[in-house]
């Protein structure tokens, strides 16, 4: 079992069973970006629009992909609150799409509505395979085949794990009954 002791995996995105919200956004700020993807997504972002004491623009989508959320930090965006609800892998990919966008951490609130698929970036063919796992998970790579370990690594810039073949040390025909 990996160690989560030193991780770039946030603590909201830990495991399958982590329901945990990241910080809320500094209070403030003259409009509120509302991201909510599925339908626990989306009924948070209504319960967010409920409350909202500034001008809010809602994305609602089936996955991330769908969101184009650097169409909507195109325009300048000082002052902005983002709040994304969304499983954890789709908050992985949003929250490194707005830090690409140069938002930064305390203008964003992650609040996981379920694990679902992640994004794993493989370290030996560059492929990506979406994958319901979690770290220190096993699974197979989609371009080279290769078992890849889920790594506690998880790229700010595209939020993608980082995986590796879990039993690369090993020399074939050297296994001991």
């Amino acid at each position: 079992m990996s160690s989560l002791e030193h991780t770039s995996v946030p603590a909201w995105a830990r495991g399958r069973r982590s329901r945990t919200a990241a910080a809320s956004p500094r209070e403030g700020g003259n409009r509120h970006l509302l991201v909510g993807v599925g339908t626990a997504g989306r009924a948070q972002v209504a319960a967010w629009e409920d409350a909202a004491d500034v001008p809010a623009e809602v994305v609602l989508a089936d996955t991330a992909a769908d969101v184009g959320l650097d169409a909507a930090l195109a325009a300048p965006h000082v002052g902005v609150r983002i709040r994304i609800a969304a499983p954890v892998g789709d908050c992985l990919q949003l929250r490194a799409a707005a830090v690409t966008a140069g938002v930064e951490d305390d203008e964003l609130e992650l609040r996981p509505t379920g694990h679902g698929p992640i994004s794993l970036y493989c370290s030996h063919c560059s492929a990506v395979t979406n994958v319901e796992a979690a770290v220190d998970d096993v699974v197979a790579c989609r371009g080279c085949g290769r078992e890849l370990l889920v790594y506690y690594h998880v790229s700010r810039n595209t939020g993608r794990f980082l995986g590796f073949q879990h039993d690369a040390e090993r020399i074939p025909g050297t296994e001991v009954s």
